[in-house]
């Protein structure tokens, strides 16, 4: 079903099964470990331990001792993203064939 948007776009709205929530969590827990080590520690966002809490006291804490900041939003970041260079990475860092 197609859910509109205020912008006039549509998304997609998918329902997962409870298999497809199982695979899910299985692929998550499988790949997680690979990918956190790997990751910038200065990375907030939808990791594993960390929160918008730490962002902030790590931010807090940088204006110390920088006088820049790097602000990102990522709204509509996997809308947007280019697949085939996300398989790319994907591919990279995941040598299994399933």
């Amino acid at each position: 079903m197609e859910i509109p948007k205020k912008d006039g776009k549509v998304r997609k709205l998918g329902i997962p099964t409870i298999s497809d929530r199982v695979a899910q969590m299985v692929l998550k827990d499988y790949l997680e470990p690979r990918f956190e080590a790997i990751f910038s520690p200065h990375s907030y966002g939808y990791r594993p331990g960390k929160n918008a809490h730490q962002a902030l006291a790590a931010v807090r804490e940088n204006v110390k001792m920088l006088d820049w900041a790097i602000d990102l939003d990522i709204k509509g970041f996997f809308d947007n993203i280019d697949h085939r260079n996300l398989m790319l990475a994907v591919k990279k860092h995941v040598p299994e064939k399933w």
